[in-house]
């Protein structure tokens, strides 16, 4: 794989609450620190802190929706935080429970299970990749609106580009650049030495362990 070997790092249920905890942990410091301010503004972006945190939360119970729901789209499903009206703290509870319902989910998931996506039909792996995904740049994003640094856990950022981006530059070798920087990178976030900032970034989902990608959509 491009962006280096990831295999202790699963796509599951523990990855996945391994990286909301990663994201709860430092979006709880920065109100911990007084930092509550959620409607400031995200540079480069038209969202708040609070949000692109709501946003969070209403993705991951999407995707609980989605994986469990089977490979039919469900249409008659509207999910909305209102971030304009709750607190940092309300916000931040919301994420934690729809982080820890998508982990249940996946772990209720039978190998053979399918949930609709707009990019195509996938398993749990690739849920469970695009929620982490999901959690740790659009955490990176609130960082940025507050003035301070989010760092993804590593296996977590290479897992995650194993799986949806094989197209990424490697990040093992003492020459590459570190494993969260490429993840940023592939989402359009930075430049990367000899690489312009995604303009259009696109995902590569492999929907089965074989790499077939179930799309129609």
């Amino acid at each position: 794989m491009a962006a280096g070997s990831a295999e202790s790092t699963v796509m599951d249920g523990t990855t996945l609450r391994q990286a909301a905890r990663s994201c709860v942990r430092f979006l709880q410091q920065t109100i911990d620190d007084g930092d509550t301010d959620w409607r400031a503004g995200i540079p480069g972006m038209e969202w708040s802190v609070g949000r692109v945190v709501g946003h969070i939360a209403e993705t991951l119970l999407y995707y609980a929706a989605d994986l469990s729901g089977g490979p039919e789209e469900i249409r008659a499903l509207t999910v909305t935080v209102p971030d304009d009206t709750a607190t940092p703290t309300e916000l931040l509870a919301v994420l934690r429970a729809a982080a820890a319902t998508l982990a249940h989910v996946v772990d209720d998931t039978e190998p053979g299970d399918r949930g609709w996506h707009p990019t195509g039909v996938l398993d749990a792996t690739g849920f469970v990749a695009l929620a982490c995904d999901e959690l740790l740049i659009h955490t990176d994003d609130a960082a940025r609106g507050l003035g301070r640094v989010f760092w993804a856990p590593e296996p977590v950022a290479i897992a995650v580009l194993d799986r949806l981006f094989p197209d990424a530059p490697g990040c093992r070798g003492p020459a590459d650049p570190e494993a969260w920087d490429v993840l940023r990178w592939a989402n359009g976030r930075l430049d990367l030495p000899g690489r312009p900032r995604r303009s259009d970034w696109q995902s590569f989902l492999r929907a089965t362990p074989t790499g077939q990608h179930h799309s129609d959509r």
